[in-house]
């Protein structure tokens, strides 16, 4: 997950700026998109480590990994800030 999670980190460094020119963006907005997978990871790890105790690590690792390659696909189908916000989000958790 980690190697997954630097090439969405990677995936925005690149994306933003098209989205901040293609969806006139401010800069806050753009930052806000890299942001928000972070704090999608820092909630998914206060949600899922304990479930990960209670049911194994792997059936939560297999969980994450599908959804990191869902949300990761429907962040291509994204056509609005707030969707694309909600969708990285999800990849983060």
């Amino acid at each position: 997950c980690f190697a997954s999670d630097a090439m969405e980190v990677l995936l925005l460094s690149f994306l933003a700026p098209v989205l901040q020119n293609q969806w006139n963006l401010t800069e806050d907005e753009s930052d806000s998109m890299v942001s928000v997978v972070f704090v999608g990871a820092m909630v998914g790890t206060l949600v899922l480590t304990p479930l990960g105790d209670k049911w194994g690590r792997r059936i939560i690792f297999v969980i994450v990994s599908a959804t990191i390659g869902l949300f990761g696909i429907l962040t291509s189908f994204c056509t609005t800030y707030t969707q694309i916000l909600l969708i990285r989000f999800m990849v983060g958790f």
